[in-house]
């Protein structure tokens, strides 16, 4: 990460891990997770057809795409094995 953001090569097809533990109670798993991309673009980043995936207190998405010099918010909700729902939000440029 650099500057608030991080950074992603347009042609890169990557994991994009985030981590949960510090939001989530002792013993609390995820258990569904959606991640979006805005904006949606031609050409833009996007995640990859049935790739958002998890183990844990970790999400793996894997992002392909971009324009350079664009940036993208990433946006995780999850719900945890305790019922509860919490969204992230990273941005990431594309370079």
């Amino acid at each position: 990460m650099s500057d608030g953001y991080d950074l992603k090569h347009a042609g890169a097809r990557l994991d994009f891990p985030i981590q949960w533990s510090a939001e989530l109670a002792q013993g609390e798993t995820i258990s569904t997770v959606s991640t979006t991309v805005d904006p949606v673009e031609n050409g833009g980043v996007t995640v990859k057809s049935g790739t958002d995936t998890f183990s844990g207190t970790l999400a793996s998405p894997v992002l392909e795409g971009g324009i350079a010099g664009r940036r993208y918010v990433i946006k995780q909700v999850i719900s945890t094995n305790q019922g509860r729902t919490d969204i992230q939000e990273r941005t990431v440029l594309v370079n």
